[in-house]
């Protein structure tokens, strides 16, 4: 993470006041601590739900947290703050109040109480646009057809203007996986990895669809498939998101020829 905190297009501040101060003056401000975990959910197809945790400083009293962001995809109408069942002083009990809208700001304020001056953790979950993902695979068959490992590879991309130094993903399906991500970076790893999956090759003769290589010459065009069966449960537990499938087939020489690349639909 930049240690210019206050270039950050997305930034949190925290604003203490005590009881014998104007109530809920923003006279102080303090940057918060980094980011302690950041958890990334992107399962739905447009949208990301991130969540982060911080270890924060309160005050006995009545306490501000001020979020911004500038120019991140955040909707204010999904942030939330959160203080977690078990706080790091024990002591401590923080609850949330309220939360206001400063005018013409990209940014928002809860008040939140403290019995004690201690530290909390909190969490701070938003959707947030900019973060997609697609699937696509990698297959290569056999020398002899009858078999082909299948790897399942997610690209993340990220439009969000924000930067995570380090971020638990999951997008849905497969593992879950920790990496770091940056401003417009297009992050990319493989998921899961089938081997010895049991296929049957076909060819499908259908003018209608298909259509022909030579029309005059009366030649068809006549496709080939690898047709995955999965008994026993050789493609695992978890469904198949739709992507773009490479074929590839082992050359018997430590090599692969490339087959062609089709569109997998999705696969429950």
């Amino acid at each position: 993470m930049n240690r210019n905190r206050w270039l950050y297009p997305l930034s949190i501040l925290l604003l203490l006041s005590s009881v014998s101060l104007e109530a809920m003056a923003r006279i102080k401000l303090t940057t918060l601590p980094v980011r302690e975990r950041v958890a990334i959910q992107l399962d739905h197809p447009q949208i990301a739900l991130v969540e982060e945790e911080r270890i924060v400083p309160l005050v006995k009293g009545i306490n501000q947290v001020d979020f911004s962001w500038a120019n991140t995809r955040i909707d204010p109408d999904t942030l939330v703050l959160r203080i977690l069942a078990a706080p790091v002083e024990p002591a401590l009990n923080a609850q949330v109040l309220s939360v206001s809208y400063p005018p013409n700001e990209n940014a928002l304020i809860w008040s939140v109480a403290a019995n004690v001056s201690g530290t909390a953790r909190v969490r701070i979950s938003y959707v947030l646009g900019g973060l997609s993902k697609n699937f696509h695979y990698r297959a290569v068959a056999g020398r002899d057809e009858a078999t082909l490992e299948l790897a399942q590879y997610l690209q993340v991309h990220n439009n969000a203007n924000e930067a995570y130094e380090t971020a638990g993903f999951w997008a849905g399906v497969g593992q879950r996986f920790d990496k770091p991500l940056g401003l417009n970076e297009t992050k990319e790893v493989q998921l899961s990895r089938f081997a010895s999956v049991p296929i049957r090759k076909t060819y499908t003769c259908d003018p209608v669809t298909s259509g022909y290589l030579d029309r005059a010459q009366d030649k068809l065009n006549v496709p080939m498939h690898y047709v995955i069966r999965n008994a026993g449960g050789a493609l695992g537990q978890e469904p198949l998101p739709t992507g773009k499938a490479r074929i590839f087939q082992d050359d018997g020489q430590g090599g692969t020829a490339f087959l062609g690349e089709d569109r997998g639909e999705f696969t429950p």
